[in-house]
Protein backbone atom coordinates (compact mmCIF):
# COMPACT_ATOMS: atom_id res chain seq x y z
CA UNK A 1 0.00 0.00 0.00
CA UNK A 2 1.44 3.35 -0.98
CA UNK A 3 1.53 6.49 1.07
CA UNK A 4 -1.19 8.10 -1.06
CA UNK A 5 -3.53 5.18 -0.46
CA UNK A 6 -2.88 5.42 3.28
CA UNK A 7 -3.70 9.14 3.31
CA UNK A 8 -6.86 8.56 1.25
CA UNK A 9 -8.08 5.83 3.58
CA UNK A 10 -7.43 7.97 6.67
CA UNK A 11 -9.26 10.89 5.02
CA UNK A 12 -12.26 8.68 4.26
CA UNK A 13 -12.36 7.67 7.94
CA UNK A 14 -12.14 11.21 9.25
CA UNK A 15 -14.19 13.01 6.57
CA UNK A 16 -17.53 12.89 8.48
CA UNK A 17 -15.89 14.32 11.60
CA UNK A 18 -14.19 17.07 9.59
CA UNK A 19 -17.45 18.04 7.86
CA UNK A 20 -19.35 18.04 11.17
CA UNK A 21 -16.66 20.22 12.71
CA UNK A 22 -16.77 22.68 9.79
CA UNK A 23 -20.57 22.76 9.88
CA UNK A 24 -20.48 23.42 13.63
CA UNK A 25 -18.04 26.28 13.15
CA UNK A 26 -20.33 27.88 10.60
CA UNK A 27 -23.73 27.23 12.19
CA UNK A 28 -22.71 27.38 15.86
CA UNK A 29 -22.74 31.16 16.22
CA UNK A 30 -26.13 31.45 14.49
CA UNK A 31 -27.71 28.80 16.69
CA UNK A 32 -26.29 30.20 19.93
CA UNK A 33 -27.50 33.68 18.93
CA UNK A 34 -31.03 32.39 18.31
CA UNK A 35 -31.05 30.61 21.67
CA UNK A 36 -29.95 33.81 23.38
CA UNK A 37 -26.53 32.78 24.58
CA UNK A 38 -24.89 35.73 22.83
CA UNK A 39 -25.44 39.36 23.66
CA UNK A 40 -25.33 41.69 20.70
CA UNK A 41 -24.42 45.33 21.01
CA UNK A 42 -27.96 46.48 20.24
CA UNK A 43 -29.62 44.24 22.80
CA UNK A 44 -27.10 45.27 25.43
CA UNK A 45 -27.81 48.96 24.78
CA UNK A 46 -31.56 48.36 24.98
CA UNK A 47 -31.21 46.51 28.30
CA UNK A 48 -28.98 49.20 29.79
CA UNK A 49 -31.32 51.96 28.58
CA UNK A 50 -34.33 50.17 30.10
CA UNK A 51 -32.51 49.81 33.42
CA UNK A 52 -31.54 53.49 33.46
CA UNK A 53 -35.09 54.61 32.64
CA UNK A 54 -36.52 52.33 35.32
CA UNK A 55 -34.14 53.71 37.93
CA UNK A 56 -34.87 57.31 36.95
CA UNK A 57 -38.62 56.63 37.11
CA UNK A 58 -38.20 55.26 40.64
CA UNK A 59 -36.31 58.44 41.60
CA UNK A 60 -39.13 60.51 40.11
CA UNK A 61 -41.75 58.64 42.14
CA UNK A 62 -39.76 59.08 45.34
CA UNK A 63 -39.28 62.80 44.67
CA UNK A 64 -43.06 63.21 44.22
CA UNK A 65 -43.71 61.33 47.46
CA UNK A 66 -41.09 63.36 49.32
CA UNK A 67 -42.79 66.56 48.15
CA UNK A 68 -46.00 65.31 49.72
CA UNK A 69 -48.09 65.26 46.54
CA UNK A 70 -50.93 62.75 46.53
CA UNK A 71 -51.33 61.23 43.06
CA UNK A 72 -54.35 59.05 43.73
CA UNK A 73 -57.39 59.87 41.65
CA UNK A 74 -55.51 61.87 39.01
CA UNK A 75 -56.14 61.35 35.35
CA UNK A 76 -53.39 60.40 32.91
CA UNK A 77 -52.74 63.96 31.72
CA UNK A 78 -52.36 65.27 35.26
CA UNK A 79 -49.98 62.43 36.17
CA UNK A 80 -47.96 63.16 33.04
CA UNK A 81 -47.66 66.83 34.01
CA UNK A 82 -46.40 65.83 37.46
CA UNK A 83 -43.95 63.43 35.88
CA UNK A 84 -42.65 66.15 33.55
CA UNK A 85 -42.11 68.41 36.52
CA UNK A 86 -40.27 65.91 38.72
CA UNK A 87 -38.45 63.69 36.22
CA UNK A 88 -35.69 66.15 35.36
CA UNK A 89 -32.60 64.53 36.82
CA UNK A 90 -29.70 66.52 38.26
CA UNK A 91 -27.36 67.54 35.48
CA UNK A 92 -30.04 67.31 32.79
CA UNK A 93 -31.54 70.29 31.02
CA UNK A 94 -34.71 68.66 29.80
CA UNK A 95 -37.10 65.85 30.62
CA UNK A 96 -36.42 62.38 29.25
CA UNK A 97 -39.55 61.26 27.40
CA UNK A 98 -39.05 57.62 28.39
CA UNK A 99 -38.98 58.48 32.08
CA UNK A 100 -42.23 60.43 31.94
Amino acid sequence: MSKVDTVKSKWEEKKPIAFAFALGLVLGPFISNMIGWQVTNGSLERRVRAAVVEQQALFCVERVRAAGQDTTGFEYSALKDIAKEWSVMPGQDSVDYDVT
